[in-house]
C-alpha cells in the first residue's frame, strides 16, 4: 500500500511537470546521525540514531492568483548499537498546498489570503499547535489589521510526528497499547493519530502604539474518538504583544488560558517572553533571552497545561512543554560567508507544585543544559551542521542520585538536487 501511494505521488509529480511548463520540482536528501549516552558511559552503553529522508517537490503556478506546492517523502530510520530496530521505509505526504493571494480584493487597502492542503500552522508561541497540519487557513489583511480563521483534522498525521497527548486514549496510540494496534497492528490504524477537529481565529493590529503590534487567537480541539477511555476536548484564549524597541532589541510577551473538558471543566495556564539583540554590523550577531512556563497541578485546582500538538522545552532535555519553567540563552554569529556558530544554554525548574516524574526531592530545580551547533553552507544546494550538548538532571536534591547526565551529538546534511 505504501508503495502505490508513493509511486502514485511520483506519477503526478510527473505529470503535473509535464503539463505544467512554468512548474519546478527537486529532490531533497536529508541525512541527520544522532549519538547519545549518559555520562560516564561504557561504549556498548552508546545508542545511535539514523534518519535519511528523499523529499519530491514539485511547485508550479496556476494563475495569477493561485500557486501549487505538493512534497512526498521515503523515509529510512533506525536505532543502532544500544537496543537496535530498523524502520526500513516510511512513505508519506510533506506540504501540499493550493495557495491563493487576491491583492486588494475587499478594497484598495485589503488583501485576502487562503492555504489548502497540509500546510503549516502555528499558534504566536508556537506551544499550543505547530508544524504542518491538514486543513486550510483564510486571511483577512485590511490596511494594519489582520484576521485569520482556519480548521483542519489531526487524524491523518502520522501518530509521533502529530505528537498528541492530550488523555490516555492518545498515549495508549503512541505506545501501541491501543485497539488498534491489536486489531491492525501494521496499518493504516495504527499508522495515524487520533481523530481529532482542531480550529482557531486570530486577530492582529499593527502599530497599536509606534513598533508594536498586539493581537489574541482563539484555539480549540474536539475529540471524535468513539468508545474511547476518554473524551476530551481543549479551548485556548492567547492574547500577545511584540515589538522593537530602537534598531537592535525586539521582544515579545504571550499568556495562554486553556479550558479542559472532560469529565469536567478545569483551567490551565502558560506563559512566555523572549528578547532579542541583532547586531547585523558584528558578524550576523543575535542573542535571545526566552523565558517559557508551562503550569502544572496546583492545589489550588489550576490543572496541568496540555496543548494540541506537544512540543519539547529546550534541546537536550527529555521534558514536554508541561510542568516546567524554562530560562534559556542562545547567541549565533556568521563569521564566515556560509558559516555559522551558535550555543545555547537553559536553565529548568518545576512549573508547579507537582513533582516531575521520578522526582524524589523536593527542589524546584529539576536540571540545566547547554549545548553548541555549526553549520556550514559552501554552496546554494549543500549544508552541513554539527552540534552537541548535554543535559544534567538535579540530583542533589531532586532527582535520584543515581540519575545521569546525557549527552547528545548530531551530524546533519542536507543536499539539494
Amino acid at each position: 500500500m505504501n508503495n502505490k501511494r508513493i509511486f502514485g505521488l511520483a506519477l503526478l509529480l510527473v505529470a503535473c511537470t509535464l503539463a505544467l511548463p512554468a512548474a519546478d520540482f527537486g529532490l531533497q536528501l536529508l541525512n541527520v546521525s544522532a549519538f547519545s549516552t549518559e555520562l560516564p558511559a561504557p561504549e556498548t552503553e552508546w545508542s545511535l540514531n539514523q534518519l535519511d529522508r528523499a523529499v519530491l517537490w514539485l511547485s508550479t503556478p496556476l494563475s495569477a492568483e493561485l500557486s501549487l506546492y505538493v512534497s512526498g517523502f521515503y523515509e529510512f530510520s533506525a536505532s543502532l548499537l544500544a537496543d537496535p530496530a530498523i524502520s526500513p521505509y516510511r512513505f508519506d505526504a510533506g506540504m501540499i498546498a493550493l495557495n491563493g493571494l487576491f491583492p486588494r480584493l475587499l478594497g484598495e487597502n485589503s488583501t485576502v489570503a487562503f492555504s489548502l492542503g497540509r500546510i503549516p500552522v502555528q499558534d504566536f508561541s508556537a506551544r499550543v499547535l505547530s508544524g504542518l497540519n491538514d486543513g486550510a487557513l483564510v486571511s483577512l489583511t485590511l490596511g494594519n489589521n489582520q484576521i485569520k480563521l482556519l480548521g483542519g483534522y489531526l487524524g491523518l498525521q502520522e501518530k509521533v510526528t502529530a505528537l498528541v497527548m492530550i488523555d490516555t486514549d492518545d498515549q495508549n496510540r503512541l505506545s501501541g497499547d491501543d485497539k488498534a494496534a491489536a486489531t491492525d497492528p501494521d496499518f493504516p490504524s495504527s499508522y495515524f493519530a487520533l481523530p481529532r477537529l482542531f480550529f482557531g481565529a486570530g486577530f492582529r493590529a499593527s502599530e497599536i502604539f509606534p513598533s508594536h503590534d498586539a493581537g489574541i487567537e482563539l484555539w480549540g480541539q474536539l475529540d471524535l474518538l468513539a468508545g474511547g477511555a476518554e473524551t476530551t476536548h481543549t479551548f485556548y484564549a492567547e492574547p500577545y504583544i511584540a515589538g522593537r524597541l530602537g534598531r537592535l532589541l525586539r521582544w515579545n510577551a504571550w499568556q495562554v488560558t486553556e479550558m479542559i473538558v472532560d469529565d469536567v471543566v478545569s483551567v490551565a495556564m502558560a506563559a512566555g517572553g523572549r528578547l532579542r539583540l541583532a547586531v547585523p554590523e558584528v558578524a550576523a550577531l543575535n542573542l535571545n533571552l526566552n523565558v517559557q512556563w508551562s503550569g502544572g497541578l496546583f492545589a489550588g485546582g489550576l490543572d496541568a497545561f496540555t496543548p494540541i500538538r506537544q512540543s519539547m522545552m529546550g534541546s537536550y532535555s527529555a521534558f514536554f512543554f508541561q510542568n516546567s519553567l524554562m530560562t534559556g540563552l542562545d547567541a549565533s554569529l556568521t563569521p564566515l560567508e556560509g558559516f555559522s556558530v551558535a550555543a545555547n544554554g537553559a536553565l529548568y525548574l518545576r512549573g508547579s507544585s507537582e513533582l516531575p516524574a521520578d522526582f524524589t526531592g523536593s527542589s524546584l530545580l529539576t536540571g540545566f543544559e547547554g549545548g553548541f551547533n555549526l553549520r556550514y553552507r559552501p554552496t546554494g544546494d549543500l549544508s552541513l551542521s554539527l552540534g552537541g550538548g548535554i543535559f544534567v538532571p538535579n540530583t542533589v536534591d531532586g532527582y535520584p542520585t543515581d540519575t545521569l547526565p546525557s549527552l547528545k551529538a548530531t551530524f546533519g546534511l542536507a543536499l539539494d538536487l
